[in-house]
């Protein structure tokens, strides 16, 4: 059940997949969560196009305007074509609270291949959990009116939670063309969520969560299908962990024996940890990690 592996996370789609509005920047679209279950992904709803703000974001939307002549394509987090079987699925794929600034050659290239591979996962593995989302933190560089930010890095989190073989994949890739292999963007879903400081599953068992989120070995899930000519390797620098953020929404992590709070994949964190809101664990006397170094 998807409330029961997301937890805590608001789900605003009516029709489509489930969408945390955790708005730790400005009128840019945030994580998106939901399934992508195979007898889904057959149907025969055609692309909306209907881009326009969300009036359900009390802090306001991003519009249409704030991309218009800024180079950037209006790209979507939760894809559309995985809304094929729900007329108001997909048009509310086009909300702008699922649009995120990608540039180009991002949006039309890697960012797209990953989507399709995500989509044969989902057929081959008949149901997965999927998180994508902007890596977000303070003074990005912004776009129109509303000063939408434009990520650097975009993540994308996989469960495959179907036994016998359970499994699960991470990616950060940089907001750039590329015809790198898809693997050389492969990690951990640990190093995610040590980048961005979100617990994507926390109502995982805590010996089943600390197994699936260290895996990072693409090749588990199968042959990942080559879409570009000429690919290679790429030389990847993965984003920092934060050490900045809206405080009031920033979750970090505490033990029952501890006097200090984490990021995520911190190594002084055992498995048996609590997320609290970094606000109430200093009102609590916890300190930061200084190894971590999470947000204050």
């Amino acid at each position: 059940n998807a409330d029961n592996l997301f937890g805590a996370m608001r789900f605003a789609f009516h029709h489509g997949p489930p969408c945390e509005l955790r708005k730790t920047h400005a009128k840019t679209g945030s994580t998106i969560g939901g399934h992508a279950r195979a007898d889904r992904l057959n149907g025969t709803v055609q692309r909306t196009d209907n881009f326009r703000s969300d009036r359900r974001i009390k802090t306001g939307s991003a519009a249409l305007n704030d991309y218009r002549r800024s180079g950037f394509d209006r790209g979507h987090l939760a894809p559309a074509a995985v809304m094929k079987w729900s007329r108001e699925a997909m048009s509310e794929s086009f909300l702008m609270s699922n649009i995120s600034p990608q540039r180009p050659g991002f949006n039309r290239g890697i960012w797209k291949n990953l989507e399709a591979q995500v989509r044969k996962w989902a057929k081959d593995n008949d149901e997965l959990y999927v998180v994508s989302g902007p890596v977000l933190h303070e003074g990005l560089p912004v776009i129109g009116p509303n000063e939408v930010a434009v990520p650097e890095f975009y993540f994308k989190v996989i469960l495959d939670y179907a036994e016998p073989e359970r499994k699960a994949l991470g990616f950060i890739l940089p907001n750039q063309a590329s015809r790198a292999d898809l693997s050389s963007y492969a990690v951990s879903i640990d190093q995610v969520e040590a980048t961005t400081g979100i617990d994507f599953f926390p109502r995982l068992p805590d010996d089943l969560e600390e197994s699936l989120e260290s895996q990072s070995n693409p090749g588990e899930w199968g042959q990942i299908t080559r879409r570009q000519s000429k690919s290679k390797a790429a030389s990847v620098t993965l984003p920092s962990a934060p050490t900045q953020a809206n405080t009031d929404a920033a979750i970090v992590y505490v033990t029952a024996t501890g006097k200090k709070y984490h990021v995520a994949g911190c190594r002084y964190l055992s498995a048996s940890k609590t997320s609290i809101g970094v606000e109430a664990a200093k009102e609590k006397g916890y300190a930061a990690c200084k190894v971590c170094k999470p947000r204050r």
